[in-house]
């Protein structure tokens, strides 16, 4: 899949009842394709892999913890 330098999308939120979870819809503005998600988490792990990013996921209290470096252990 390639990226582009641009994206633009119509992003639609709701719930089902007035406390269900939040589902989600994107509108990708130019070849109006849309893409529905049932959950927030499946729409972050969706723009992540539009744009390849490599983050963490916002859900989680801690990033990740690194392996010190040996070199810094000096």
């Amino acid at each position: 899949m390639q990226t582009e330098r641009y994206q633009s999308y119509l992003l639609r939120l709701w719930r089902d009842t007035e406390t269900g979870p939040w589902r989600a819809s994107l509108q990708n503005i130019a070849n109006r394709e849309q893409v529905f998600f049932s959950t927030l988490e499946e729409l972050f792990g969706y723009l992540c892999t539009r744009t390849k990013a490599d983050i963490y996921p916002i859900w989680e209290i801690n990033p990740p913890k690194q392996e010190p470096n040996k070199e810094n252990l000096l």
